[in-house]
């Protein structure tokens, strides 16, 4: 929980590379993966765990539930990475669905490279319709990078583990009441931060 609020962090401020403050002010949800692998020859494999959250009617960002992420892609493409990858969702109906089981990028919902700079206009060609729009920070090397045909599952076991008590997902993004860890707060209070600055 930790690492996904230093994630969220560091690609806020990336030079060049932003989420922009257009795309934040229509985020429905957010998902965090900290340290995904990717890596293959010809055939390839993505995995990774992360958190959700999401925006609710008032405003303010739910406590985070566990999701992790899991693909197999084949075509032109050689060698290990390792990235911190930022969805940003528009849509709640996309958001219901992804918290709702399993859910494919690209199948289910379109999901595509963000557009970038904090303070500009939207670029041409996005019309911020209902998707999901990725950013990611990479370490190595990996040729053909895409997020197409990758599933996302919700980790009701983990969601129970870290906050002590049997929750769904569901349970931990709609109600309340849920324990908040240090981290939790944390996570919350950077995503605060970011999305205030950008109404």
């Amino acid at each position: 929980m930790h690492d996904a609020g230093t994630v969220f962090q560091a690609v806020l401020t990336e030079k060049d590379k932003e989420v922009p403050e257009y795309l934040l002010k229509k985020a429905d949800a957010l998902a965090i993966f900290p340290g995904m692998i990717k890596g293959g020859f010809i055939i390839g494999g993505i995995g990774g765990s992360g958190v959700i959250t999401i925006k609710k009617e008032n405003g303010e960002w739910s406590s985070p539930a566990f999701i992790e992420s899991a693909g197999v892609s084949i075509g032109w493409q050689i060698g290990v990475q390792k990235m911190d990858i930022i969805l940003v969702i528009v849509g709640k109906n996309i958001v219901r669905n992804m918290t709702q089981g399993t859910f494919k990028l690209g199948v289910d919902a379109a999901a595509v490279a963000g557009p970038v700079g904090r303070k500009g206009e939207a670029a041409v060609g996005y019309t911020l319709d209902n998707g999901i729009y990725s950013y990611s920070h990479a370490q190595g090397l990996f040729l053909g990078v895409s997020l197409e045909g990758t599933g996302i599952s919700t980790l009701d076991k983990e969601n129970s583990i870290y906050y002590g008590k049997s929750y769904s997902s569901t349970d931990i993004l709609i109600k309340t009441g849920v324990p908040e860890t240090v981290a939790t707060k944390r996570l919350k209070k950077i995503i605060s931060t970011a999305f205030s600055k950008a109404q």
